[in-house]
């Protein structure tokens, strides 16, 4: 019902209210004065009823407006999701190539890097919907694994760049189908 038809039936209302009070006044006290009294309480009450009805419809707009903002919130957040998980897909691309052109302390730096952003992803719950745990946990096992083994490399044990390679693309593989399942909304596969 719209506020025009609310304030219609209201003031209806305040008519029939205002003659049925008029009615049942006893002759003698129906003066100027005891009509008046009627008229203004009939219309305070009038608008008691109008400041009701814009108090319910302020409600309704403020509960909206809620609503709007917090799809406008997840819809950001998923936006800033997909262009970090972008991002880490990148780096691991760039940790390849500095592995294959052979630049050790530069694949070590970003491997920190990323420790450090793989470490903030797997606390965060919004995740978890779309890697299960055992899957997360053997490539990031994997990982710092292969970062243990190049910072020790330098003491005279060797590095086996195909396995860190294979290790380093399941872990692209993993942000890349978590990226597609959040573009998608696909969160059974």
């Amino acid at each position: 019902m719209t506020f025009r038809y609310k304030v219609l039936i209201s003031a209806l209302g305040s008519v029939i209210l205002f003659t049925i009070l008029l009615f049942f006044t006893p002759v003698n006290d129906r003066t100027f004065i005891n009509v008046l009294s009627i008229i203004g309480f009939l219309l305070s009450l009038l608008g008691i009823l109008i400041a009701y009805f814009q108090i319910l419809s302020i409600k309704t707009i403020s509960d909206e407006t809620n609503k709007k903002i917090g799809q406008s919130i997840e819809l950001n957040n998923k936006i800033f999701t997909l262009s970090d998980l972008s991002r880490k897909a990148a780096m691991v691309d760039e940790i390849m190539g500095y592995l294959r052109d052979n630049k050790i302390d530069m694949c070590i730096l970003r491997m920190k890097d990323l420790k450090i952003i793989i470490n903030n992803l797997r606390n965060q719950e919004k995740y978890h919907a779309l890697v299960s745990r055992k899957q997360f946990k053997g490539v990031f096992d994997n990982f710092n694994l292969d970062l243990y083994n190049f910072q020790t490399a330098h003491l005279g044990s060797s590095i086996n760049k195909a396995t860190v390679i294979k290790h380093l693309e399941d872990l692209s593989t993993l942000f890349l189908s978590v990226e597609i399942k959040l573009k998608t909304h696909n969160y059974d596969t």
